[in-house]
């Protein structure tokens, strides 16, 4: 019989049979105060790390003020090839950066200084916005703003080479009009020529807070702008949750900043989204945090705080969504696309070793996990130590190598070096990680047909199997047989999603399997 090879997944479930996947490298940066990572692009010849430092000195750069922008960048095998600080004598942070055509990168953030780097403030912080060039060196800054606090978070490079940069403000004057409410924060977009000269600004939200997660631009040239919100007027048609409550809050603009649709997703709880990612030009994965158990995340809380990662279409309907957590907290903070095109890595950070969690070092872990393309998940590791670890963004290599930035307070298990009370600390993982396939099963043909199945299941292997266990989605044993089989009856089992681990002499693999 001639043997098919389907895609495999290997599940880790009941405190995961995959072993936590070897720390190729990793390194902590900072002084004796606060330093932390918030971003990583992949870039020609190594890794950008871009993140915030509260420390006097920060390497071989002394700190010009409160707080000041840090960005380095590394080589593949994690040496820093260069390392710069950004600011000016007060507070200057920034969140977000992507690369530009002529291999530079635009970043943003906010400051609150009007001088070193900076030239001008318009009161409270304002949008800071600079460009530097493939050796981190300044080319320009801008900040805009008005005389209260406004704050940028997120920023896309467009395809005609332009800027899209959306945050939180609370300002009415200056550089912003439109303002929605008194003190509150609205979501305030603004879209800038190559060079960071002001093309337009709109402001998006209702007379409550809107916290801004990220914007991308759409295949029509429009741009989706995703955000957490606790209003129901204005610009926001609904409310889950009520009694500014936050929702999930999804703006679809047109290239002018014109809002086509939105929409309101998640519960009667909590619901803030972190970020967001382009499956492809009609699907968007979003995630973040919940402590919603209905509506869109109906019967789905685990406890407390849970990850969720949800999809929708480009015209804002709901796909599927997937909370996951155990009964501590968790925060999903960011998601990639598998090396081998199949799933999504997710970053975060748990407090749990129960429920979809295996396990915990101590206080703060930083988590990570595979997810299917329906958004079932694969496996799950934590990286930490005793102390409180946080991973913010996380990336993919090609060659599958897996690299997370964050912060860590701790000295011992996963960590060798702590300068201070929270480092920047920034992980590479073996590539085996990425795929979650050990290198045994790389070698094994080993699959399942027809998946899903509804009576019986075929087993393709080239090797002899010594014993089959059939689990359901609980971790519970529905099925024992012994011995070399190579079909498997399944009748008298519920419908749903199993886990079948099948045993040989020398390991043993966990394939999914979902019967109707």
């Amino acid at each position: 019989m001639k043997k098919t090879l389907l895609t495999l997944f290997l599940l880790s479930f009941s405190y995961n049979y995959l072993t936590q996947s070897p720390i190729e490298w990793e390194f902590t940066a900072g002084g004796i105060d606060k330093d932390k990572g918030r971003e990583l692009v992949l870039t020609d010849g190594g890794v950008i790390v871009i993140g915030n430092s509260s420390s006097s000195e920060f390497g071989p750069n002394e700190n010009q003020g409160e707080k000041d922008a840090v960005i380095l960048k590394t080589d593949h095998d994690g040496n820093t090839l260069w390392q710069h600080t950004y600011g000016g004598s007060d507070e200057d942070v920034i969140w977000d950066i992507k690369e530009t055509p002529d291999q530079g990168f635009i970043v943003v953030g906010y400051s609150k200084s009007n001088d070193g780097d900076l030239s001008q403030n318009n009161g409270g912080r304002d949008y800071w916005i600079f460009k530097i060039d493939s050796q981190g060196t300044l080319q320009w800054t801008k900040t805009y703003g008005g005389t209260n606090d406004d704050k940028a978070l997120s920023v896309f490079v467009t395809e005609d080479g332009g800027i899209i940069v959306a945050g939180d403000s609370r300002s009415n004057d200056g550089d912003v009009s439109g303002h929605n409410g008194e003190f509150n924060y609205d979501c305030w977009v603004i879209r800038l020529k190559a060079n960071g000269s002001l093309i337009w600004e709109k402001n998006y939200g209702g007379s409550s807070n809107e916290y801004t997660a990220s914007i991308i631009q759409l295949a029509d040239e429009g741009y989706l702008l995703v955000s957490g919100t606790e209003s129901e007027d204005f610009d926001v048609s609904n409310n889950y949750s009520g009694d500014d409550g936050e929702d999930i809050w999804v703006v679809r603009i047109d290239d002018e900043g014109v809002i086509i649709w939105e929409k309101n997703f998640g519960g009667s709880g909590e619901d803030s989204p972190e970020n967001v990612l382009k499956i492809d030009e009609e699907n968007i994965l979003i995630c973040g945090r919940t402590t919603s158990s209905n509506y869109d995340f109906l019967n789905q809380e685990m406890g407390g705080n849970d990850g969720f990662i949800m999809q929708i279409n480009s015209d804002g309907d709901l796909i599927w969504t997937n909370l996951l957590g155990g009964s501590g907290a968790e925060r999903i903070k960011a998601i990639a696309h598998a090396a081998d095109g199949v799933g999504y890595i997710f970053s975060g950070f748990s407090e749990s070793s129960n429920g979809d969690v295996g396990e915990n070092h101590g206080e703060w872990d930083a988590w990570l996990g595979r997810l299917s393309n329906s958004g079932e998940l694969i496996w799950e590791q934590n990286y930490g130590g005793t102390d409180n670890d946080i991973a913010e963004s996380i990336v993919v290599t090609q060659e599958g190598h897996v690299l997370f930035t964050g912060w860590t307070s701790s000295l011992d298990i996963d960590i060798e070096q702590n300068s201070g009370s929270e480092d920047l600390w920034v992980v590479c993982l073996e590539s085996p990680f990425s795929t979650g396939i050990s290198s045994v099963s790389n070698q094994m043909v080993l699959s399942l047909f027809p998946n899903p199945c509804n009576e019986e299941v075929n087993i393709y292997t080239d090797e002899i199997i010594e014993e089959i266990r059939v689990f359901n989605c609980l971790g519970a044993e529905v099925l024992k047989i012994e011995g070399n089989v190579s079909k498997i009856n399944l009748e008298n089992l519920t419908p749903g999603i199993h886990h079948i681990e099948v045993s040989f002499s020398y390991t043993k693999e966990i394939l999914k399997l979902v019967k109707n």
